[in-house]
């Protein structure tokens, strides 16, 4: 006789074990959003780490002589667009 009162063709079965280990079944239920987590984290640190060198591009280009104005508006429309793409 069944306890629940529908029938689900795939029903997950958690690990009752430990309290970690049920925590870590019904994770592992989600591989695919947990990469894309990851993913997403991973991401996220390197657009970031990336504006630091940009800006240093760009200080660079502006105290040069003459003031390589192209290698700035360069630089500026790198970091636009890694910020675009963080957000």
């Amino acid at each position: 006789m069944s306890v629940s009162e529908f029938a689900i063709p795939r029903e997950w079965q958690s690990d009752r074990r430990s309290p970690a280990r049920w925590v870590l079944s019904h994770t592992l239920q989600y591989k695919v959003f947990i990469l894309v987590l990851v993913a997403g984290a991973v991401g996220n640190a390197a657009l970031a780490a990336v504006v630091p060198i940009l800006v240093g591009r760009a200080f660079d280009a502006v105290t040069a002589r003459p003031p390589e104005l192209q290698a700035l508006v360069v630089a500026a429309g790198l970091i636009l667009g890694s910020q675009l793409v963080r957000s």
